[in-house]
């Protein structure tokens, strides 16, 4: 069920994408509700809202990647918040760590192939700040969101 929803999802983001020109705004702004609805789910507590957003993320990852502007305003913010879905697996029962864990990765190894492919170039359009970029602070520019990682990899897990 959890893949049918995120094949909806991909259709009707896919749809969004088509119908561009048409519209003002270089993002349409169902498309800009949809990543950051998707980007809340991802701090929910509910395993099941938190895994099919990062099934949905997953299933979006290819129009994603095409549009530069997408790109530029969302995707340090995307792979923030599938960071933070990975971090409350833990919290889960120990026979639904793997499948949750496994479905994480597969969106945070395709958000991160954004940056570090060098084909698509999008290190350079990440590491400019941009001001309509969503999120923190901590995700203002690729330097700041490294150093976010840094400081979260380093933190004290008793706070």
């Amino acid at each position: 069920l959890r893949s049918l929803g995120a094949h909806c999802v991909r259709e009707f983001f896919h749809w969004s994408l088509k119908h561009i020109a048409s519209i003002s705004s270089p993002v349409p702004p169902n498309i800009e509700h949809l990543i950051i609805r998707l980007c809340e789910l991802c701090h929910r507590q509910e395993r099941g809202k938190r895994i099919g957003s990062c099934i949905a993320l997953s299933n979006i990852y290819r129009d994603f990647r095409e549009n530069d502007q997408i790109v530029s305003r969302f995707t340090l913010r995307v792979l923030k918040d599938i960071l933070f879905s990975s971090c409350l697996i833990e919290r889960e029962h120990i026979d639904t760590q793997n499948i949750s864990f496994h479905i994480v990765d597969k969106a945070l190894t395709h958000y991160l192939r954004i940056i570090s492919d060098p084909k698509h170039g999008n290190a350079a359009l990440l590491s400019r700040p941009d001001s309509k970029r969503t999120g923190d602070d901590d995700v203002e520019n690729l330097d700041s969101f490294r150093q976010w990682i840094l400081s979260q990899i380093t933190r004290d897990e008793r706070q």
